[in-house]
Order: C-alpha cells, then sequence, then structure tokens
C-alpha cells in the first residue's frame, strides 16, 4: 500500500500477478477510485466458488457489485 499512496484517487489502474490479487486489495483500491486487473490462484481466500472443470470454448463468472472473477 506505501508504493500505491501517490497513485490512490487518481484514477489509475492497476495490473498485478496472483501473488497480489486479493478481492479485500481490488475492493480496497475500488473505494480508492483506483481500477485493478490480476490473475489469481485458485485457492485464495474471499473468491466466489467456480466449477474446476470446464469444456474446451466454455467460461464460467461470478461477480459482486464491483469485482468480476472470470474463468
Amino acid at each position: 500500500m506505501e508504493l500505491m499512496q501517490r497513485y490512490l484517487n487518481k484514477g489509475h489502474h492497476l495490473y498485478v500477478d496472483n501473488w497480489y490479487t486479493s478481492p479485500a486489495l481490488f475492493e480496497f483500491l475500488h473505494r480508492n477510485e483506483t481500477g485493478a486487473c490480476g490473475t489469481v490462484r485458485k485457492n485464495r481466500q474471499g473468491l466466489p466458488p467456480l466449477t474446476t472443470k470446464l469444456k474446451r470454448g466454455e467460461s464460467q463468472y461470478a461477480h459482486t457489485n464491483i469485482l468480476l472473477a472470470l474463468k
């Protein structure tokens, strides 16, 4: 959060890998007018449950008012 302080509330977007992606972080950034996008580990706390197996060409999503998880 220290690194992001000067960029919050300016409409920037943050792109991160699965080490930093978490629903709690993305909700905080959203409250501070900063967009976020990233890959995520399937066992990350706070993620909505998604089907483990999909057939080729299928996709699945789950969302809240501010977050979208896409598989």
